[in-house]
């Protein structure tokens, strides 16, 4: 796949072992900021391990070619597979020593064990996501249920909010203070640590539509832009604020991978928009000007396509407000005015008289 790719060694108790780790790094991420998927490769003695982790990996393995194949990310991701984890998580507790003692910025894990198993069509609407409760600023169960709404109609799986547990690699993150979460099927497979446990006592459809959640979520997370669309523009210049009936200039500004022609589409937040214009050079800003008609509050968002047609996500969105005291603004001037003929008037009279 061609990603940066390390073994992290570690030894705990007279045991040892190695996780691997994989990682896209992000263009714009000036935070250092890392989203981890993770699962374990490792399995009990005499059990294939087929659900118990093989599925885990399959999908950090799935999601590492997909979207290093096809896309950039914003946001770095790494790809970790755990081992020791049947020993008792020791591959991921030294994984996340080494974070903590490297002052790692870990801003979200998805971890993922045993979502490929089945009994009934019932069992394959839904799955299990386990959160830390005693964490008040856990915020990544809300965003993979958002995610799962969002995509309900391509994917038809219903996330279930299932509490706290300690018994995979998320564990050791949430003891070390940082967000993570675990992916798990909702009916507990019953050939666990077993000889059975293999791919024929697997749904392959029910770990396909898990597998497509959990990618969607971390290609959200990671702000993923298709390789041959530009990337997402940023608004570089422009007013917050302002008075209704005179023009502002913005200015916003993108590339493009392949360095083609680029068009820009601005969305002014008033059901009007500027129609596709250009072409302009990749890395070159695009500068226009708009007028509001009306007082009120108003968002402004740009996208870029280039000259193949292929189209960026919409920018970080630009709050514009042209205030609604602008009429008493302008009374308040008139009186003004008033006052001060009166004032002329008043020291004509005692001039004069």
């Amino acid at each position: 796949m061609g990603l940066d790719t390390r073994y992290h060694y570690w030894e705990i108790n007279n045991k040892y072992g190695k996780n691997i780790e994989a990682t896209i790094n992000g263009y714009d991420n000036p935070n250092n900021e890392d989203y981890i998927i993770c699962a374990h490769y490792d399995s009990v003695k005499d059990s294939p391990g087929a659900d118990d982790d093989g599925s885990g990996v399959a999908v950090v393995m799935a999601a590492a070619k997909l979207i290093s194949s096809n896309y950039i990310c914003k946001n770095t991701v790494k790809f970790v597979a755990f081992s020791g984890e049947e020993q008792g998580l020791l591959g991921s507790y030294s994984y996340v020593q080494d974070a903590l003692n490297n002052n790692t910025n870990i801003s979200g894990v998805l971890n993922v064990d045993m979502i490929g198993y089945s009994e009934t069509e019932e069992d394959t609407k839904y799955l299990n996501l386990y959160q830390d409760t005693n964490n008040p600023f856990e915020w990544l169960t809300n965003y993979t249920i958002n995610v799962s709404e969002k995509y309900y109609n391509f994917i038809n799986l219903e996330i279930v909010p299932s509490g706290w547990t300690w018994g995979s690699d998320h564990y050791n993150f949430w003891e070390a203070g940082y967000s993570a979460i675990f992916y798990s099927e909702s009916n507990f497979n019953r050939y666990y640590h077993s000889p059975e446990d293999t791919i024929e006592n697997m749904n392959i459809s029910y770990t396909v539509k898990n597998s497509k959640l959990i990618i969607a979520t971390l290609a959200e997370l990671a702000e993923i832009t298709d390789l041959q669309a530009p990337i997402k523009p940023i608004i570089t210049k422009g007013l917050s604020n302002g008075k209704f009936g005179k023009e502002y200039n913005y200015s916003a500004l993108t590339t493009d991978l392949q360095n083609d022609e680029i068009y820009y589409l601005w969305d002014w937040g008033d059901n009007i928009d500027s129609g596709w214009i250009g072409p302009y050079e990749s890395g070159i800003e695009c500068e226009i000007s708009n007028i509001w008609e009306k007082r009120g509050n108003y968002i402004i968002k740009v996208k870029a396509k280039d000259a193949n047609g292929y189209e960026s996500k919409w920018s970080d969105p630009l709050s514009v407000s042209m205030p609604k005291y602008e009429q008493t603004k302008t009374i308040m001037q008139k009186l003004l005015l008033l006052l001060m003929k009166f004032e002329e008037k008043i020291s004509y009279l005692k001039t004069n008289l």
